[in-house]
């Protein structure tokens, strides 16, 4: 993973014979599949083209022949939530939800799910029972943040009038939202479950992603 460090430092880098140099290895190494799952974070950071439809496939075949591994399973989430919209989003969270559930924290899947339920119509009252159903994982505050989202959309839906000025949710957007968060990773974070796979990450990222993965730092 020092790799992975190093190019990201170096495309951040504000020499630009460093960040040239990164670029084109970078470039380089999106070519390679394999290669392309681990820097997939990175890619979208910096704004590389990837071929999502390829990367997905290929980790679905790695996935039907013998499982992926907790960073292919990472990866594969970012994918899907780059890709889909609310509805795809809800039916891949139902296909992959007992495999992610050893890796991404209940937090961030209830989450997801709940938003991708509150960006059909006429699901808040579903996404209000999966929030009931997983409330132990949060803490008062966030399940209070996200009763509030649910309420705010049940009154959008209902036509309330003040609830007209609030801006509609795009799901595209919105789930990317929780990508972006997701992958927002501390650098030396130690994934406790995949001590081989995934010790010190090397991806520092803005926020708090740390928080909705298990993982210690």
């Amino acid at each position: 993973m020092a790799s992975t460090l190093r190019i990201w430092l170096a495309l951040g880098s504000r020499s630009e014979l460093v960040s040239a140099s990164a670029t084109k290895e970078m470039s380089q190494a999106l070519l390679d599949k394999a290669k392309a799952v681990k820097l997939y974070s990175i890619a979208k950071r910096f704004n590389f083209e990837v071929d999502t439809a390829a990367l997905i496939a290929y980790l679905d075949t790695r996935r039907s022949i013998g499982g992926l591994t907790a960073t292919e399973w990472i990866t594969r989430l970012f994918l899907a939530l780059d890709t889909l919209d609310a509805s795809g989003m809800l039916a891949f969270i139902a296909q992959t939800e007992l495999e992610l559930a050893e890796i991404v924290d209940q937090r961030m899947l209830t989450s997801i799910r709940v938003q991708a339920l509150l960006e059909s119509e006429g699901q808040a009252a579903r996404a209000q029972a999966v929030l009931n159903e997983n409330r132990a994982a949060f803490s008062e505050s966030e399940a209070t943040l996200l009763e509030t989202r649910i309420a705010l959309a049940e009154d959008a839906t209902s036509g309330r009038p003040w609830s007209a000025s609030m801006p509609k949710a795009r799901p595209s957007r919105t789930l990317m939202h929780w990508s972006t968060t997701l992958r927002r990773c501390e650098i030396s974070t130690r994934w406790s479950r995949w001590p081989s796979a995934c010790t010190n990450l090397t991806i520092r990222f803005e926020t708090r992603a740390s928080s909705l993965l298990r993982c210690k730092v």
